[in-house]
């Protein structure tokens, strides 16, 4: 059987305060992400890598408003 909504819900603010640690790390410089292709030079794709995580946090954002509605109408 699967994860129950409390699970997933708690996976979920999990996620969403890693991603937050993430952004902010990335904002204030702390860290950056490179990457390297087809064998090239090492290429900065934290602006990338930043925008990938903001999407991701809202996705989970989202997806927690739901998991919250659906405990909230006794889905379990």
């Amino acid at each position: 059987m699967g994860a129950t909504i409390v699970e997933r819900l708690a996976e979920c603010a999990a996620m969403i305060e890693d991603l937050s640690q993430r952004i902010s790390r990335i904002q204030t410089g702390e860290v950056q992400h490179q990457a390297r292709f087809a064998g090239g030079s090492w290429e900065d794709i934290t602006p990338e890598m930043l925008v990938l995580y903001e999407r991701l946090l809202e996705n989970q954002k989202l997806l927690a408003e739901d998991l919250r509605g659906r405990l909230s109408s006794g889905d379990s």
